[in-house]
């Protein structure tokens, strides 16, 4: 995964944050979003986090 996460193809690719958190909201077998958090998505400047939490590092 660190080694994906590396690559300047995945780092230009990748879907902002927001992106990625309404779409697994929007799906039926994960709890939804209000809708005042949905719009406060949509309005926020897009982010990209490109790290992975360390335990998951470590055992790459």
């Amino acid at each position: 995964m660190k080694n994906g996460y590396q690559l300047t193809s995945f780092t230009t690719s990748c879907a902002p944050d927001q992106e990625i958190i309404l779409y697994w909201s929007d799906r039926p077998d994960t709890q939804g979003l209000p809708s005042s958090k949905r719009a406060h998505l949509a309005r926020q400047a897009p982010t990209f986090t490109h790290t992975i939490p360390s335990e998951v590092a470590a055992s790459s």
